[in-house]
């Protein structure tokens, strides 16, 4: 709790991270537009069951996708956060009931999640994109 980054508004304490990650992404060669949700929770008809289809403070969407998901648990020595970045999206209508979801199953498809290998011409290694976040989380982290 003592540490900077430590947001006592939960909305605002995930921005920073968010902003590591889109610049986390841009340093691996993503060059589309990525926006980083700066509102509070904005849920969906799908987004109780589907995680990456809401939009939640701090999470990085490309072409109105999710392309980085973070929740964080928070207790009173401080906040742990738990991070998503999808390398990518594989959405398998037979995983999911025609009765859990109003709207058709396509459209959640389109809406929900993006991964980077939609987004780059060459997907970079786990390793890659861990160094990436690494870094840039750190840069952040203090500034």
């Amino acid at each position: 709790a003592s540490h900077p980054r430590f947001d006592r508004d939960v909305t605002k304490s995930f921005v920073w991270l968010g902003e590591a990650f889109s610049t986390a992404l841009k340093s691996l060669g993503v060059s589309e537009e990525l926006v980083v949700h700066r509102g509070s929770l904005v849920q969906n008809p799908w987004s109780s069951t589907l995680c990456f289809a809401g939009k939640g403070p701090g999470e990085v969407f490309a072409r109105g996708r999710k392309v980085v998901g973070i929740s964080q648990r928070r207790g009173r020595a401080g906040a742990v956060f738990q991070c998503g970045l999808l390398l990518r999206w594989t959405f398998r209508d037979e995983w999911f009931s025609e009765k859990a979801f109003p709207q058709p199953l396509d459209e959640i498809s389109r809406i929900a999640g993006i991964g980077l290998s939609e987004l780059l011409p060459v997907l970079p290694s786990v390793t890659d994109c861990e160094a990436a976040v690494t870094q840039c989380v750190r840069a952040y982290e203090f500034s």
